[in-house]
């Protein structure tokens, strides 16, 4: 424990107590001594960065899976609510965000404006925190005011505000300084100044809605399993002594942060988020983990270049550049400085700590997902380092030109980050972002061709496809995107030798077979289509869609024997798919069994009303059995529902249903 020192006291380094907030008061603080007005400027700041994100867009970035085509959101009910608490989502079980979706979609539909706001207020909230959380620690206004406006207009923290589907975030940032607000308020802590005899302010109180909000924001979000650790650098900085009383209030919070941390391993490892160490040795994920702390600490000072992807830096899974095996030295480099010059400064070591504790958990020890590191990771971990900068710059801002340079870095943020809102607009704007600043990752290129696709941008989906497989050719579904542009073109050729790459690299993927077979069926290719569709057959011998594709390439090359035994299967195997009793209708009105074949056109239409085509079969087969009123009455229907219908054929059938007799009379 170190001795009070007199010349120490108002030492930027110096130990902070709780009680430094209230003796500060009496002080003359000059501008940032209202605390009201420096709350409402750090919001006002921050809301005017992110305006523009209230104008934006969902993108396919998750969004689809989260919110825009998850059924189980879009409805409020007791059936959906136990789904989102049992279930994980994306490869996270995160019931409490769900949860937001669905209430809020409940009110607002489809409408993205309303998620946008709502995580825009719920940032707005997390950075009043901060503030609150640094004035207590720190007793200093303008330290709580630069920490809190840094958290509020970072560039980096954009994706985690800008983007729907990492309501995640500002969720379970929302609930874990909440929880470390309730932690630093006396009642949690040696006795302060602030009277305990309301109920409110109780240690029994506050302890337990602080583990309610530890809880929450668990069931937001996974990463908020570090928040004991951090309540250790917390008395540490507080200069609250270890005892057994310290750790024994802490044991619940350790008790649900390692229930969360398995849970989520476990539903990790479930959705196939997990890499094993196979696909890059152990020393390989340390230098990358080294490499990611490099980056984050680079881009936190200076916050250019910014993606919403960061591919792990490898060609052909060898690392590409030096400074992924320099990283390791330049933060033992980094670790001896601090060491050498700051470890007696508290701030200095509980703000490292902090940063490390909050962001360990993403550095890719445990290998989750392709992307190296994101900007979303450094959302809670950032104010450690936020604290530290605050800490030494404030007593240096009386210097005009200190305070002119470190304006001019906060309004460069400001800038950077109100841009950096307009790219996450939509998915187009997003993914060409970042492929024009050099992160030509697969599944940028994928996701922008699915956009281009979907707008019906074949040209331009098409070369995102091409650029998509070149850079990684077993990417899932590469070579079948491409493929099914080249059909859109009507590139047959091209799409044929593109499904069948997809078949060199995924040979159990049925779907591949069944497009290249039906490229094949196009081009009178029947064996070689029959050959496809039996080995859809091979890998799923209850394929419904396998035997009645291979029943139409039957029927086409006149093997109706072969054509009614599959297509028979296709409808044990597919009794819905009123498709399949349309052909079988054809084949026997083809072998002249008119009534089995009217049965199964009556049944295709029950199934498919739409199925038009079924009309002018169901007339020809009345037409066989010599029912010509019926015929007439099936081909009138065809026609008016925009059916081409031969008029003679028409106009034959309305002679033999109603004949003429000589005299001029109707029979």
């Amino acid at each position: 424990m170190e001795k009070p020192d007199k010349k120490k006291k108002n030492s930027p380094d110096s130990p902070l107590k709780i009680g430094d907030v209230e003796r500060n008061k009496a002080k003359k603080g000059g501008f940032f001594s209202n605390e009201k007005r420096n709350i409402f400027l750090v919001l006002l700041i921050t809301f005017t960065v992110f305006l523009p994100s209230l104008q934006n867009k969902f993108v396919n970035l998750d969004d689809p899976q989260y919110l825009t085509t998850n059924p189980v959101v879009q409805t409020l009910n007791g059936e959906n609510l136990k789904i989102i608490f049992s279930e994980q989502f994306v490869g996270n079980y995160q019931p409490i965000t769900m949860l937001s979706y669905m209430v809020e979609y409940k009110f607002s539909g489809l409408d993205p404006f309303g998620y946008h706001l709502v995580n825009l207020i719920f940032h707005l909230l997390g950075t009043l925190f901060v503030f609150l959380i640094i004035k207590k620690l720190s007793g200093n206004g303008l330290v709580a005011f630069i920490t809190a406006l840094l958290f509020g207009i970072h560039p980096l923290h954009v994706e985690s505000v800008a983007w729907i589907s990492e309501r995640k975030d500002v969720l379970y940032g929302f609930f874990f300084l909440g929880a470390l607000y309730l932690y630093v308020l006396p009642p949690l802590l040696p006795k302060g100044s602030i009277s305990t005899t309301s109920p409110l302010l109780r240690r029994e109180f506050r302890w337990g809605l602080c583990l309610l909000f530890f809880s929450l924001s668990l069931l937001s979000k996974a990463q908020a399993v570090v928040l004991p650790m951090v309540f250790f650098v917390i008395d540490f900085l507080m200069n609250r002594k270890f005892t057994k009383k310290t750790i024994l209030e802490k044991i619940p919070f350790f008790v649900l942060a390692v229930a969360f941390g398995l849970l989520a391993i476990k539903v990790q490892g479930k959705a196939g988020a997990m890499q094993t160490f196979q696909y890059f040795p152990f020393y390989e994920r340390i230098l990358f983990s080294c490499y990611a702390l490099i980056t984050y600490l680079h881009k936190l000072i200076l916050p250019i270049n910014l993606s919403c992807f960061y591919p792990y830096p490898e060609t052909n899974d060898k690392i590409n550049t030096v400074w992924v095996y320099i990283s390791p030295a330049v933060l033992l480099a980094l670790a001896f400085v601090i060491w050498k010059y700051f470890r007696e400064s508290k701030v200095v070591l509980f703000g490292m700590a902090f940063f490390l504790l909050t962001i360990i958990l993403v550095l890719q020890l445990l290998p989750i997902g392709d992307a190296l590191y994101a900007d979303r990771y450094t959302y809670i971990p950032s104010i450690g380092l936020f604290f530290i900068t605050a800490h030494f710059i404030a007593p240096l801002l009386k210097n005009r030109l200190l305070l002119l340079m470190a304006t001019a870095y906060l309004l460069f943020c400001c800038y950077l980050t109100f841009q950096r809102t307009k790219v996450w607009h939509d998915s187009i704007t997003l993914y060409t972002d970042a492929i024009n600043k050099g992160y030509k990752a697969a599944i940028i290129y994928n996701n922008r061709g699915a956009v281009l696709s979907d707008s019906t941008r074949n040209e331009e989906a098409l070369k995102d496809f091409a650029s998509l497989v070149k850079l990684k050719p077993r990417y899932p579904n590469g070579w079948r995107n491409k493929g099914l542009i080249h059909v859109r073109l009507k590139q047959n050729e091209e799409a044929i030798s593109s499904f069948s790459e997809a078949i060199k690299h995924f040979p159990a993927d049925a779907s591949n077979y069944l497009s290249r077979g039906t490229i094949c069926v196009e081009k009178n290719e029947f064996e070689k289509a029959i050959r496809d569709f039996s080995k859809i057959i091979e890998l799923n011998p209850k394929s419904g869609e396998g035997y009645y594709a291979r029943s139409e390439a039957y029927g086409k090359s006149n093997k109706l024997t072969e054509a009614l035994a599959d297509i028979n299967k296709a409808i044990e195997f597919s009794p819905d798919n009123g498709q399949a009793y349309n052909n079988r209708g054809i084949i026997y009105s083809m072998g002249g069994k008119f009534q089995e074949a009217l049965n199964d056109f009556t049944r295709s239409l029950e199934l498919n009303p739409d199925n038009l085509s079924a009309y002018t079969n169901r007339a020809l087969s009345y037409k066989g059995m010599g029912k010509y009123t019926e015929a007439l009455q099936d081909m009138m229907i065809a026609k008016e529902k925009g059916i081409t219908v031969d008029e003679s054929s028409i106009g034959e059938l309305k002679q033999k249903a109603h004949p003429v007799l000589p005299e001029g009379k109707e029979k």
